[in-house]
């Protein structure tokens, strides 16, 4: 992985992130794009400074992107300037509440990986390219020198699964191939991280009423299909019901938490709503904040994709992760949606809480 060439095509923009938990993290950008406190940002700043929705980059013909600061308290800056409305120029950063972004063209690449599948990276120590990659947060732990379990929790029940196969690129980083598994055992077919992106990104497209497209809707109900659990039809069925289905997998990630402390892990389950992590004596708190952090390479891209995340449970060696702007449980169908069981953040936590107990009384007897 230590070549990477720039491949010519047509120029598009994003903004990366410079610095903070959602450093390396990137947009490309459409016809709009919002930065802010609320789960229906494009980027989700959780600072208590940053508004709601603090400042959005609209588009204009001609590939011209505006920075609008949406009249905010603590505002939005380029250098010490505070700014209302600036064009942005290539190579232009500009911060909000001590996160700084830059806005820069998009340059597709091509690693030097040798076959198409789809890679986390394990930390080496090696630099970041472009802030793209954050090689700081994707070791696995000395599972030689830890006690590992000899078997894991997924939907598929507890074993060891095939992703944890790595390989080696060119620039001696280790990648481990991010091989997912559906519950029967059955491997998923496709890029799940790219998928899970691409729903939520769509989803919260969708939540603000920018989706007009058909063929854009029909790609959503094939992502559906493949990501969400189905409907029940039958009488009796729970009042409330968990929405996504949890895949199976192996691969390193990172955990990042407010005060800048990284921590080291594998992710067990991954799905639209959450993820569950291995990481040996993590000592993180039940409903703290943090952010999942992968570092994804294919044959042509390299990007880090970050999740704003609550901590749903724990053990001693495990986390269970719920992520931001997607509830994993919603009311099923027939349930009025303002009984109680409606998903606000104190009435979801009191009817979920016995189910994620169950999960991690579980995970806490590998423990022992």
């Amino acid at each position: 992985m230590s070549n990477i060439s720039i491949i010519n095509g047509p120029t598009r923009r994003r903004v990366r992130v410079l610095d903070g938990p959602l450093r390396g993290a990137t947009h490309v950008l459409g016809d709009h794009c919002i930065v802010g406190r609320s789960g229906t940002s494009d980027l989700q700043l959780l600072d208590d400074g940053v508004s709601r929705e603090h400042a959005q980059i609209i588009s204009r013909p001609g590939g011209i992107h505006i920075l609008v600061d949406l009249r905010t308290t603590n505002g939005t800056f380029i250098g010490d300037r505070r700014v209302e409305r600036e064009i942005l120029e290539r190579g232009t950063i500009f911060s909000i509440v001590g996160t700084r972004f830059i806005y820069e063209d998009v340059e597709p690449v091509r690693t030097d990986c040798e076959d198409s599948g789809v890679y986390a990276v394990e930390y080496h120590g090696a630099p970041s390219r472009r802030g793209t990659m954050e090689y700081v947060v994707a070791s696995i732990p000395g599972l030689a020198d830890q006690e590992q379990p000899e078997r894991q929790l997924g939907q598929g029940g507890w074993r060891r699964p095939e992703s944890s196969v790595t390989a080696e690129c060119t620039g001696g980083e280790q990648l481990h191939r991010v091989q997912a598994k559906n519950d029967d055992g059955t491997p998923y077919e496709g890029n799940l991280i790219e998928d899970v992106l691409d729903y939520r990104r769509t989803g919260l497209r969708l939540s603000r009423g920018e989706v007009h497209d058909e063929s854009l809707l029909e790609q959503v109900e094939q992502l559906e299909g493949r990501l969400c659990l189905p409907v029940p039809r039958r009488d009796g069925a729970p009042a409330i019901r968990r929405t996504f289905k949890r895949f199976s997998c192996y691969f390193p990630a990172g955990l990042r938490q407010a005060r800048g402390a990284n921590l080291n892990g594998v992710v067990l389950d991954f799905g639209v709503d959450g993820a569950q992590l291995l990481a040996y004596r993590h000592g993180i708190a039940e409903d703290t904040i943090v952010w999942l952090a992968i570092d994804v390479v294919t044959k042509t891209q390299t990007q880090t994709v970050v999740f704003p995340s609550r901590v749903a449970w724990t053990s001693r060696n495990h986390l269970g992760l719920s992520f931001s702007s997607q509830p994993g449980w919603r009311p099923a169908r027939g349930v009025d949606p303002r009984a109680p069981t409606r998903l606000d953040l104190d009435s979801s936590r009191r009817t979920i809480v016995p189910h994620l107990a169950v999960v991690a009384a579980q995970v806490r007897s590998i423990d022992e």
